[in-house]
């Protein structure tokens, strides 16, 4: 989990990350591992409330990881 942008902003605090690792234990999603790495971007949103996390939501390239785990294949967009 790297953090490439950081924004905080009254108490809204925005993560815009990319996420890394080995599929490499267990099965996920009904797939076996395959021991190959998998990164993809995800931004993750919380609001803070007395000093504490009370909120949180986030959006991931979730197409980016699911093609890399061989569950859909990612096409070309057109041109």
């Amino acid at each position: 989990y790297h953090i490439n942008r950081l924004v905080a902003e009254e108490d809204i605090v925005v993560a815009y990350c990319t996420v890394t690792g080995t599929h490499s234990s267990g099965d996920w999603l009904n797939v076996p591992p395959h021991g190959g790495k998998l990164h993809f971007d995800a931004v993750d949103i919380f609001r803070i409330k007395d000093g504490k996390i009370s909120e949180h939501w986030d959006v991931a390239d979730r197409l980016t990881l699911f093609s890399q785990l061989g569950v859909v294949q990612k096409i070309e967009p057109l041109k």
